[in-house]
């Protein structure tokens, strides 16, 4: 087997697709961006407004569908691209083909345009469905006193279409007016509701209150019990989200549980210790209701973390023991003695993803010092996890490997058949002689993933998967897939010697995706020669719509 044999794609017309389906799509196209600061800085992403334009450049029928669809234009009031831009006449044509439908607005508030962006709120404001605003990390503070009044007396003002608003600004000492409530208590129909700046507090026995699903609350506005309070107001919440600003807020109580049936993620990000402890341990979690714990790490005591592992159990083992994880990714953060359980699984659809520290420390008996871990080896967890990732930042190398041959004299990885690992990680842990003859029994499929940000090692002229394969196969537990996620820039034909091992360049594009060693072609294992030759080259990372920003967003 020289190369995979391709067979001739089914080609369909695009002309076939029905206008329903079209429509479903153009209206995906222009999803509001679920984590905007996050989206403006992927250079990957595609503005909507671009990929509208093009669409409507593709012909006749798809531009009518465009056209006369005002539910989609209505969604795209890209503020970046419209308000910072020359052509305003272009920000008048989208608004006209949005006509009067309610707007999804977002964009960062840039000091020049403040007054304009302002402005464009408080004239549409009874319109907006859906608000994001940020302030730029290079222009902090953007609003001037009279500016901030003005944005609040948008927000005092009645919402009667407003579904979700996300405001992050920078926190000022410039107070506003608190004898009026968020929305004059009238906002029907809001079930998102993320402010995140200090002068502006709402009431959690707002009317509102009682019906919205995605809630943050920041600790430097609210104490931990005023936000356990405001839960008991909430029935309906679906997502929490705690984040600490870094501002203490007074002493923490612990009250009685909490029941919200609904919550599907509990985000706990840049909390301490203690108050994570207290929000998990008075929350009872619904079934399958996904954590996510980024606590502001430093080295923890032994009996305080064990209090927070006790206080966290109930909601790992109620999301384990509906969604066990294919995948399962250790971090190990750095200036920390934690670990990261995480999902180390792409996203997919609606399925949310888990991130839960758990202590490691210099406890001679860690993991079995460990509550979440002994639970989870209890319940028998670990068997459906199939894929093992060991990606980013190492901590302290020894350390890690102490670690990890513990969880595997526990038999916590016995069910893995893939580790997923950088050639930076994999040259660290082949220091030690476990890695290859005790750790993964089952291993069968070794894939070695991009990490541009550690340089790649070379053992002993070989790339450091070399050594591994050969270890492994000497012992008998061969690997009998080797996939490669990024193009090698040297030439690999000493794997020939690693006869039946099947070897996969993931981003190589050309008609040789897949070479088994031993087959006689060496020379198809020279990545860096092929690749100067232009015989095999990276698969581009984005489709055609990718394209920069800068180009013309107008129809």
């Amino acid at each position: 087997m020289h190369s995979l044999t391709k067979s001739s794609p089914i080609l369909t017309p695009i002309s076939v697709l029905h206008e329903e389906l079209l429509w479903r799509i153009f209206m995906e196209n222009a999803d509001f961006p679920d984590d905007y600061m996050r989206w403006r800085i992927n250079h990957l992403q595609v503005r909507p407004l671009i990929v509208a334009r093009r669409c409507s450049q593709v012909c006749r029928r798809w531009r009518y569908i465009l056209l006369s669809s005002s539910s989609i234009w209505r969604r795209m009031i890209d503020m970046d691209a419209l308000i910072y831009r020359p052509e305003t006449y272009w920000k008048e044509e989208v608004l006209s083909r949005a006509g009067q439908a309610p707007l999804w607005v977002y964009g960062t508030m840039k000091r020049c345009h403040a007054p304009d962006f302002l402005f464009f709120i408080q004239s549409n404001w009874h319109r907006l469905q859906a608000l994001t605003i940020f302030e730029p990390f290079s222009e902090p503070w953007v609003l001037l006193p009279q500016q901030r009044q003005m944005l609040w007396e948008c927000l005092k003002a009645p919402a009667p279409n407003l579904q979700r608003i996300h405001i992050q600004l920078y926190d000022s000492t410039t107070a506003v007016p608190k004898s009026y409530p968020f929305f004059s208590d009238h906002a029907p129909v809001l079930n998102e509701f993320h402010i995140l700046s200090r002068p502006y507090k709402f009431s959690h026995t707002a009317p509102w209150a009682r019906t919205i699903s995605t809630v943050t609350f920041v600790k430097s506005l609210f104490t931990t019990e005023e936000i356990l309070q405001a839960l008991k107001y909430m029935p309906q919440l679906g997502h929490l989200i705690v984040e600490d600003r870094g501002i203490p807020a007074g002493d923490t109580l612990e009250i009685s549980p909490i029941h919200l049936p609904h919550l599907k993620t509990l985000t706990l990000s840049t909390v301490g210790l203690l108050e994570a402890t207290i929000i998990l341990k008075s929350i009872v979690p619904s079934p399958g209701c996904c954590l996510n714990v980024y606590l502001a790490y430093h080295s923890f005591s032994t009996p305080e973390f064990e209090h927070y592992q006790r206080a966290s159990i109930k909601h790992v083992i109620s999301y384990y023991s509906l969604y066990p994880p294919s995948v399962l990714e250790l971090k190990f953060p750095g200036k920390t003695n934690c670990i990261v359980l995480a999902d180390g699984a792409l996203p997919c659809g609606n399925r949310e993803r888990f991130f839960i520290p758990v202590f490691a420390g210099v406890a001679p008996d860690f993991p079995n010092s460990s509550p979440v871990l002994q639970e989870l080896i209890q319940e028998g967890n670990p068997s459906h996890t199939k894929e093992l990732k060991l990606d980013g930042f190492l901590g302290a190398a020894e350390g890690a490997r102490e670690l990890l041959t513990r969880l595997s004299a526990m038999n916590f990885f016995s069910s893995i058949t893939t580790l997923a690992i950088t050639e930076y990680i994999l040259a660290q842990l082949l220091k030690r002689t476990f890695f290859t003859d005790e750790f993964l029994p089952k291993l069968s499929i070794l894939k070695i993933l991009r990490d541009e940000s550690c340089p790649r090692l070379d053992c002993e002229g070989y790339a450091p998967y070399h050594p591994f394969i050969k270890r492994r196969r000497t012992m008998g537990l061969p690997i009998s897939v080797l996939e490669l996620h990024f193009l090698p820039n040297h030439d690999a034909a000493y794997l020939e010697e690693h006869t039946g091992l099947v070897v996969r360049c993931i981003c190589c594009g050309g008609d040789q995706p897949e070479y088994r060693c031993g087959d006689g072609h060496p020379d198809r294992l020279n990545f860096a020669t092929l690749s100067e030759q232009r015989l095999i080259k990276p698969t581009p990372l984005y489709f055609f719509f990718c394209q920069p920003d800068s180009e013309s967003a107008s129809p």
